[in-house]
């Protein structure tokens, strides 16, 4: 059993069977799935044996790509920008199972400068958010409703370069670590040699690294990680 407070929303009990939780206050449902959900069902799928990604996703010619990298280096404002040509999987948490990548709910949190509104049907401030986001809930038709199997993870560095580059295994290793759930504090030995064996599985899919320079536009940055993939797949 696993206690979490969720810092402005609430107080959350999670087990493996059922997630339990007390609100400190009444909360939009798009905002609730988005915001106050999202770290308890990671604890919830953690107990489960099931690898957990902080990450943003989107599926491409039947396949996911995963976007990793360190909190605010862009992934949802780059997810964001090619929903015209994608679907979106996921944002925030990334939950793995079998091997492939299970959808979450069809919402996004962006900065309002970064919302197209023509991919949203309904939006929902998200209170006490220190970066301003707004729940964005996509059109039914932009949202991958099915588990889709991995094609490549992209994790994200902020440069001065622009390229998409191959990293070395022990590198690869660490960026998946440094971007996986796990409140080790609850952990036994068992749970680390399961998550330890679950997460080195990954490094059968292709792990690039992905350099974006300040200066470049998001919608630039995701023409580029799409032409990659269609060249590289």
């Amino acid at each position: 059993e696993l206690i979490f407070n969720k810092k402005n929303f609430g107080k959350f009990i999670i087990t493996k069977k059922f997630i339990k939780f007390k609100l400190y206050d009444e909360f939009d449902q798009d905002v609730f799935l988005s915001t106050a959900l999202n770290q308890p069902i990671a604890c919830y799928e953690y107990l489960n044996k099931n690898i957990v990604l902080h990450c943003s996703a989107f599926e491409y010619k039947g396949k996911s790509n995963i976007l990793l990298g360190l909190p605010k280096s862009g992934k949802s404002t780059l997810l964001g920008t090619g929903l015209n040509k994608v679907k979106f999987i996921t944002e925030d948490i990334g939950i793995i199972r079998n091997k492939q990548l299970l959808p979450s709910t069809p919402l996004i949190k962006l900065q309002k400068e970064n919302i197209s509104e023509k991919y949203f049907e309904k939006f929902s401030p998200i209170p006490l958010d220190h970066r301003k986001r707004v729940a964005c809930r996509l059109k039914a038709e932009l949202f991958s409703e099915s588990p889709k199997p991995i094609n490549k993870f992209f994790f994200i560095e902020r440069d001065k370069v622009s390229n998409i580059k191959s990293m070395e295994t022990k590198y690869k290793l660490a960026k998946l670590f440094s971007s996986s759930f796990r409140p080790n504090e609850f952990s036994d030995t068992t749970d680390e040699k399961d998550f330890f064996s679950n997460i080195s599985q990954l490094l059968e899919v292709d792990i690039k690294e992905f350099n974006i320079p300040q200066q470049e536009k998001p919608v630039e940055s995701f023409s580029r990680l799409l032409n990659y993939i269609d060249n590289n797949s």
